[in-house]
């Protein structure tokens, strides 16, 4: 009886090893996939402090920074760069990343400034296939609805 318990434990363990470098790469691209929803809701934050206080949204709007493929270009990760935060709408934000990141951002009014766009794009695996999430902010009363749409989010 003991042998056989050994004989599935020592199975099992195989099955285990073998499988680990996918699980662990699988882990490692969900890790990275978080970072674009966190920041676009410190993004919103901002968005929605200054909607509070001038009652409309932001008006400079703040193109894809760094500029999409930036990260692949670098070995999949974007280095540290507080000159590129300080241009147009995202100095008005108050918004920079300190911290080496993983995804572009960007920030738009659409429907004639009655709603504001905040995007994250990002190619995880530098394969030029991105991963693009996308949260929106309509007003609604004295707060903001904040909608999330995710394509491709661990790519």
């Amino acid at each position: 009886m003991w042998r056989r318990v050994r004989y599935v434990l020592i199975l099992i363990g195989l099955c285990a090893l073998a499988t680990c470098p996918a699980a662990v790469r699988r882990w490692r691209t969900t890790e990275r996939a978080r970072e674009a929803p966190e920041l676009l809701e410190v993004l919103a934050d901002r968005v929605e402090l200054v909607w509070h206080e001038r009652a409309r949204f932001p008006q400079e709007p703040a193109a894809l920074t760094p500029p999409v493929g930036s990260c692949c270009d670098q070995g999949g990760e974007c280095a540290v760069d507080a000159k590129q935060w300080t241009q147009g709408g995202w100095a008005a934000l108050g918004f920079t990343i300190d911290d080496p990141h993983r995804y572009s951002y960007q920030y738009e009014l659409i429907e004639g400034g009655r709603v504001a766009v905040i995007r994250a794009l990002g190619d995880l695996d530098c394969n030029n296939t991105y991963g693009t999430y996308e949260l929106r902010l309509t007003p609604d009363g004295d707060h903001l609805t904040r909608a999330l749409t995710e394509t491709n989010p661990e790519e």
